[in-house]
This record gives structure tokens, C-alpha cells and sequence, in this order.
């Protein structure tokens, strides 16, 4: 263990010396005696017990805090360090600055409200990137809080016998600097043994769970890695606005609790869809040129907004690369559940985020449980197509906070046009003359400690309805073919009515790596001895290029697209330069 490392992690100044003196008085005190007792049995000696319930009755007098169960946990490996040369007062320190960094309140509320929080927020994770197993707990009766409670009060110190793997955790949640980081750790973990998980019964559900240890550092790496990963793939406002309930901050704990019991999905914030639909925008009017808002570097997070709105409301206004939910939805049941089969080539694979009229309100993450207190369509057709998605086994759904009126006046404060835009049946535009604007807050964003650069993709595997700028965008999932050999990793071809483009999909993320103007296509042929095969070539291009369709059919429609939007593009070009 190299205690240089530790002391500058842990901030050990070496000029703080804290005598560790007090009596053992405590009015449950013979609670904590129990409970040290009890920690690490196969490890402490009775002189380190003694020590350790020293430490914890002079941190609770010193922060004239009631003894809770898991202090001890984390104690525990902070003692032992004393055995590699750490003095008792570095030993104290150290834990106390580390319990302060990254759960600072947890311990300081008789209610363990901030644990509370955590619960509530890590269901909403799961749901969003694991739904099967989500509704397999909800149908189940299965609480969070019976199997990750000992994970968040002890920072998995309760998990983990093998001192070498917690230490190496330890450090990464240090690094990581992020008080929510042990929830995406313990997504991971569940994501990790969720074929266990799903074939127990449901009664044994958390008793499997609370068996999972964590004493394999290879493992461990893996989870750890996975759990960046999970946190990278969220779009960044809403990892934003986890960040922002600030679940430790016991003065606001009970209304953010309100607010997070209510949430049936995580949600977009208005900026983000505003930055996606108008990427040449600076949203942001910080001087940070790392900033999220400010930069299109790393696209990692493909997003498709799909206006839930009704026709009557569309028409008087739209995003850019917005999908349109068909009005047949809101007279047909069987129309609007089998909405989402359209998307299944993207399942996984893209975020989809459901935006309606105004600010949902919503009562309860169940919504089978779900009440309307009013008779609001669009509430209502919300809620079902993010059941409709749901059953479906579709992850990355979120709701639009504010729905398209915050959005629009965002968009509105920075002079933006919306497609179709009629301010005078716009129903938020007379509202707003009224005097009733429902904006964003307009303040600077708070940035988290690793930014989270998403990506401004609009490519579907569909056609949005035409609007006056004929905004059609056809999406097809490929191989790319070299030497009559088809690569291992998933392309995409992405059409609109002015772009031809290709990706590349690997471990769910999307990296584009060429796109020109459609009109410039000067070679496009089907391979004779495989009708699967085309050929593209266009003028900025210096080779041909070979794709591997999923079927002959497949490759003769995205032929026929490819040759259609060309050629209406280059005649509209021909227009525009005679005219």
C-alpha cells in the first residue's frame, strides 16, 4: 500500500494531528460495541476493536452525531491501514474525509432520507437501462432498498471480505468524484448477474442478491468499467439533473424525495433537444470551450424525439428531426401499443424521448398506479407509450421535462424558428401572450466532474411526416463488404434529403465516419453474384464503397432511396442555379 497515495487522496495534511481521546459513554454505546464486534471478525484483534469503537464514539461526540450502523464498516479498513504505518490520527482523518466527501449527510439523518433518495433514483436507472428486469422487480414486489442498502451505507465495504479489491473500489469512487457514482456501480452489479437474478424465484429474489461479494479484482475492474460506461451513455442533461437534486442536502431531502417518487422515467431537460435539433447553435453563453453545450466532440448518444403531441397542436409547429406520433394513436389502441415496432432495428441502440404539451406531473413510478387528475390526452397517451416501450423491452426512454412549450420558449430566447411555426393557432405562443411563459431557468450549467459529450443524430429508420422542407431521413443497419468479406462490426447508412452518411456501431455507441451531399452521386450498382451487395461511389470519395444488406430486399430499397433523393437534389440544385 503506498500511504503517500492514500494520505494525498484522503487529504491527510501532515501537520494535523487529532488526539484520539474520549470516554466510551455513549447513550448507545453497547450498540456500538456490538457491532464492532461483529466487523471483520476474521481480521481485527481485540486491540484493534477496541481501537475501532474509540474512533467511532470520538467521531460521533465530535459531530455530536447518533451512532449508525455501516459507520463501522467503513471504519474498519481505514484502522487497518495503522498496519502499514498509518498513525490514529491519519486513520481518523482519513475517514473522515472520506465519509464527508462522498456521504456526507448520510449518517447525520436519523431517516437515512438521503439513502431514501438513492433508492428512488436507482429504480429510475434501472428502468431506464435495464426495463425487463425493472418490471420484473416491480411485478415482484422487489424493493431496491432490500438488497443495495448495505452496498450505499457501507460503499460496499459490507460486500467486500478481500481488503485489496475494496481499497482498489475505493480509490475509483475518489477518482471518480461523483456522489452518485455508487448507483451506476450497482447497476452494473446487477447487470452483471442478471440471468441469476431473473431465474430465481421471486420470494428468494433479494437473499441471491445479498450473496453477490465483490472479492474478484478482475471482476471488480469489470464492473467498475462497466459502471463508466452505463453513467456515459446517459444523455447529458439528464445526468445533469441527477446531479442536481443534491440528495445529500437535508434541507431540501423531502421535496426532492416527493419529486423523485412521482417520476415514472428519467427526463430531458429542453436545452439538450434545443442542442441537438440546432447543433451550429451556442446555447450556452459560458466561456468554456470543453463545455458540453458548446462542442460536438465524442458523439456517443443517438437521440430520437418523438412529438406526442396531438395533429391539431403539430401543425402549428414542430422541432427539426422530430418524430410525429400518428393521430391514429389517439383513436386506436392497438395503433399507438404497436407504435414503437417501427424502431425495433434501434432498440438498444438509440435514446428515444417522448415529449408532450406542457410540464407532466406525474403520481407514481408504477403507472399501473398511475391517477389523472385531469382529463389531459396527451398525459395520458405519454404514460402509455412509455408502458407501450417498456413492455416492448425497450431501454433509453425519458420523458421531456416541460414538454414542447418549455422547449419552445428556450428555443424562442435565442431567435429559433420551428418548422411550420404559426404563432397565431401556436397554442404556447398565446399563452405566452397572455403572460403565462413557461420557460427554463436561465443560469449556468453546473458541470459534471467528467462531461458527457452527446451526440446530435437524427437518423431513423423511418419517414418523419413531410414538412415544407422535406425532412425525410431513412435509416438502414449494414455490414460494410471488402474483398467478398462483410466486417464483424454493425454500419449504418444514414439518408436524409440532402445527406448521405455512414457510421459505425460498436458496443452501442455510434461514431460517423464519412457523409457528403447526396446530389453528388456518381456510381450506384447492386453486385451481380449477390444481390445483397450495393455499390456506392460519390465525387468526394475516391473509392467505391461496398455495403452487405440484411436481405436482396433490403438492398433494393435502399438503392432506390439513395437514386431518389440524389436525383431530387441535384434537380433542385439545377432549379435554384437557373433561377
Amino acid at each position: 500500500m503506498d500511504l503517500n497515495e492514500w494520505k494525498k487522496l484522503l487529504d491527510i495534511q501532515e501537520n494535523e494531528v487529532i488526539q484520539i481521546t474520549t470516554t466510551l459513554d455513549l447513550p448507545n454505546q453497547r450498540i456500538i460495541a456490538s457491532d464492532v464486534d461483529r466487523t471483520r471478525t476474521n481480521i481485527l484483534s481485540p486491540e484493534e476493536k477496541s481501537q475501532l469503537e474509540l474512533l467511532l464514539t470520538f467521531y460521533c461526540k465530535e459531530f455530536n452525531t447518533a451512532y449508525k450502523q455501516g459507520m463501522n464498516e467503513i471504519m474498519a479498513p481505514f484502522l487497518l491501514m495503522a498496519r502499514e504505518g498509518f498513525s490514529l490520527s491519519s486513520v481518523y482523518v482519513g475517514f473522515k474525509n472520506f465519509l464527508h466527501k462522498h456521504l456526507p449527510t448520510m449518517f447525520a439523518d436519523q431517516s437515512f432520507k438521503p439513502l431514501q433518495a438513492m433508492f428512488l433514483i436507482f429504480r429510475l436507472l434501472l428502468r431506464y437501462f435495464d426495463p425487463r428486469l425493472s418490471t420484473f422487480f416491480l411485478v415482484n414486489h422487489v424493493e431496491p432498498q432490500s438488497f443495495v442498502t448495505s452496498w450505499y451505507i457501507t460503499l460496499f465495504a459490507g460486500k467486500i471480505n478481500n481488503l485489496t479489491c475494496l481499497y482498489y473500489l475505493w480509490k475509483e469512487i475518489i477518482y471518480e468524484n461523483d456522489q452518485l457514482f455508487p448507483l451506476y456501480l450497482s447497476l452494473a452489479i446487477i447487470q452483471k448477474n442478471r440471468d441469476k437474478i431473473a431465474c430465481c424465484q421471486d420470494k428468494i429474489v433479494p437473499q441471491v442478491i445479498s450473496q453477490i461479494f465483490l472479492d474478484d479484482l478482475d471482476e471488480l475492474k469489470i464492473i467498475i468499467n462497466s459502471a463508466r460506461q452505463v453513467k456515459g451513455k446517459l444523455p447529458y442533461s439528464i445526468a445533469e439533473k441527477l446531479m442536481s437534486y443534491d440528495i445529500f442536502n437535508l434541507e431540501h431531502i423531502e421535496d426532492i424525495i416527493r419529486c423523485l417518487e412521482k417520476e415514472p422515467c428519467l427526463t430531458i431537460l429542453p436545452q439538450e433537444i434545443v442542442h441537438r435539433a440546432y447543433p451550429e447553435v451556442n446555447i450556452c453563453k459560458c466561456d468554456d470551450m470543453q463545455c458540453p453545450w458548446r462542442n460536438e466532440i465524442g458523439h456517443r448518444v443517438p437521440l430520437v424525439v418523438i412529438d406526442c403531441r396531438t395533429i391539431q397542436k403539430q401543425s402549428a409547429g414542430i422541432f427539426p428531426n422530430s418524430v410525429l406520433l400518428n393521430d391514429a394513436a389517439y383513436i386506436d389502441s392497438e395503433c399507438m401499443m404497436n407504435f414503437p415496432d417501427q424502431f425495433m432495428p434501434m432498440r438498444g441502440l438509440f435514446h428515444f424521448c417522448l415529449m408532450g404539451s406542457e410540464t407532466y406531473n406525474g403520481t407514481s413510478f408504477d403507472l399501473s398506479q398511475s391517477v389523472s387528475e385531469t382529463n389531459d390526452i396527451i398525459k395520458n397517451m405519454l404514460e402509455n407509450l412509455l408502458q407501450a416501450f417498456l413492455m416492448k423491452g425497450f431501454p433509453y426512454i425519458s420523458f421531456l421535462e416541460g414538454g414542447f412549450e418549455m422547449t419552445h420558449n428556450f428555443a424562442q430566447s435565442l431567435n429559433l424558428y420551428l418548422e411550420n411555426h404559426d404563432k397565431s393557432s401556436c397554442h404556447t405562443c398565446i399563452k405566452n401572450s397572455k403572460g403565462k411563459a413557461n420557460s427554463p431557468t436561465q443560469k449556468p450549467w453546473r458541470k459534471i466532474q467528467h462531461p458527457i459529450i452527446q451526440e446530435s443524430y437524427s437518423s431513423q429508420v423511418f419517414t418523419s411526416r413531410k414538412t415544407s422542407l422535406n425532412n425525410e431521413k431513412f435509416l438502414f443497419i449494414c455490414h460494410k463488404y471488402e474483398n467478398n468479406h462483410s466486417s464483424k462490426e454493425d454500419y449504418m447508412i444514414n439518408l436524409s434529403s440532402q445527406w448521405f452518411g455512414v457510421s459505425i456501431v460498436t458496443n452501442e455507441l455510434i461514431q460517423e465516419v464519412f457523409k457528403t451531399k447526396i446530389s453528388g452521386l456518381c456510381k450506384l450498382s447492386f453486385i451481380k453474384k449477390n444481390p445483397k451487395v450495393i455499390n456506392v461511389k460519390f465525387e468526394e470519395m475516391p473509392d467505391d464503397m461496398f455495403f452487405l444488406m440484411k436481405s436482396a430486399d433490403e438492398a433494393k430499397l435502399c438503392v432506390g432511396q439513395i437514386a431518389r433523393l440524389s436525383q431530387a437534389l441535384k434537380n433542385a440544385e439545377a432549379n435554384l442555379a437557373t433561377s
